[in-house]
């Protein structure tokens, strides 16, 4: 094979879309899913947040410094320091004895005496380390990390909810693309047996068996399951690229598995196995740390009303100040700050933070009965899926039995054409309900899965025992 041809088939090979199993779609969201991702960084974002705020429990150590050039040093000559000191009233009230010996001592101070006093010298350095330890302040810190935890948890609620809502988008979508390759395939089945019965309807026509009529009434139909089988096919390729969407994967389309709907998973689950449940639901999950949020801040505005003080300690090392200046020195003590009067703020404040939190738990109450009651339904409509699954497979039974028949009498010329379309579109139609019912029983028990905070798996079915828990 010539190297152009081999690049040919590769090309092809690599255009044809992949075909991923139902837990390759499922890994594929949650790896790749934007939804995924943003509720991804968002947990990140308020781990962090709750990280930052704990450090505030801990001393905090600051140090500053500084390193300056001056265009000069800075110097006071002896003369001008000491000039108040001997000038001439220096001694000015004495008596004479006293006087003598006054200017004597003070002529003697300055003799010999060059240069001046350094005040700062042409480079400075400075360096100060101060360690502050906030001490009644530590309780609203830690009611505030309280807050900021419980929002880290309600992150992490809300990414588990995100990730049930995208998987059971895209256990639709996989199933919608499979729903829709199978009913192409029923399509076909019947454009085949239809184009069959026309070229037989075509030579009875010819030999005088069938009127035109008749000849005419299979064409209308066969053009009729003609453009269905179109549709099919134009379905298949959207509803392939509707689930290469929700998955977030960069592929243009993706090919589900075939779902083998004649040996369906199983869903043997009672009314009282779904209590407790709903308070492990995302949903519910994510408000209860809500209201623990509210009511930690409640609390840590009401802190913040009381003086804050605080532990320092200071250590401070200084070179080329001067003689003046002291080159090292320290200090530890507290600090406060109290403010006394805002106008109410903080009372507003931490009223509002209290009716958020009774807000929350009063939302809270009715979130789980809402859930209770989802749950209950998604289990009954899974129920009747499954009844209408069974009650279709026996239709289409009888569908296929009666077209045996009608086709027969039609091959020994004891029906009319019109009784053959009308068999093929009874089997056609209940071979469609059946499909149908089938996904539509696999997507109720993938909702019912959701609605009990469940990971979504529906071809793993749903059983347990009465009153156990699932």
């Amino acid at each position: 094979m010539s190297p152009s041809l081999l690049f040919l088939v590769a090309a092809a090979a690599a255009s044809q879309p992949r075909t991923v199993s139902l837990d390759q779609a499922l890994n594929l969201a949650a790896e790749q899913s934007p939804r995924n991702v943003v509720a991804d960084l968002q947990v990140d974002a308020a781990a962090a947040g709750a990280k930052s705020v704990r450090s505030y429990l801990l001393p905090a150590l600051a140090l500053e410094g500084n390193a300056l050039w001056w265009d000069e040093a800075s110097e006071v000559p002896y003369s001008e320091f000491l000039g108040p000191l001997t000038g001439g009233d220096a001694c000015t009230g004495l008596d004479d004895f006293m006087v003598e010996f006054c200017e004597d001592f003070l002529s003697g101070m300055t003799d010999g005496l060059d240069g001046g006093i350094t005040l700062r010298d042409a480079h400075t350095r400075q360096l100060r380390a101060t360690v502050a330890q906030p001490l009644t302040g530590l309780y609203g810190i830690e009611e505030g990390w309280r807050a900021a935890k419980a929002m880290e948890r309600a992150a992490e609620a809300g990414r588990d909810g995100v990730g049930g809502d995208v998987s059971l988008e895209v256990v639709q979508a996989y199933f919608e693309a499979a729903e829709v390759a199978k009913l192409q395939l029923v399509a076909a089945e019947a454009l085949r047996a239809l184009e069959a019965h026309q070229e037989r309807a075509v030579a009875f026509y010819d030999a005088g068996l069938i009127g035109r009529n008749e000849l005419m009434q299979l064409e209308v139909a066969l053009s009729e399951v003609r453009l269905d089988h179109a549709r099919a096919v134009v379905g298949i390729s959207l509803t392939r690229r509707r689930l290469a969407m929700v998955t977030g994967t960069q592929e243009r389309s993706l090919v589900p598995m075939e779902v083998d709907i004649d040996h369906l998973p199983a869903l043997e689950i009672g009314n009282s196995a779904l209590l407790g449940h709903t308070d492990m639901l995302p949903e519910v999950r994510r408000l209860e740390a809500q209201a623990d949020a509210a009511l930690a801040n409640r609390n840590r505005l009401n802190a913040d009303r009381i003086p804050q003080i605080a532990a320092i300690a200071s250590y401070e090392q200084n070179w080329g100040l001067g003689s003046l200046a002291i080159p090292e020195s320290w200090f530890v003590g507290f600090g406060m700050e109290w403010e006394v009067w805002s106008w109410g703020r903080k009372h507003y404040d931490a009223q509002q933070a209290a009716a958020q939190a009774s807000q929350a738990q009063a939302g809270l109450v009715a979130l789980r009965d809402g859930m209770d009651l989802q749950a209950e339904a998604m289990l009954e409509e899974a129920r009747l899926a499954l009844m209408a699954r069974d009650a279709r497979q026996t239709s289409t039974d009888q569908a296929h039995e009666n077209l045996r028949i009608v086709r027969a009498m039609f091959e020994a010329h004891t029906v009319t054409a019109t009784d053959l379309l009308e068999a093929e579109t009874l089997y056609t139609k209940a071979s469609t309900d059946q499909i149908v019912a089938a996904f539509d029983y696999l997507v109720a028990i993938a909702r019912l899965q959701r609605a009990l905070g469940l990971e979504v798996q529906p071809l793993a079915g749903l059983t347990t025992r009465e009153g156990a828990g699932l």
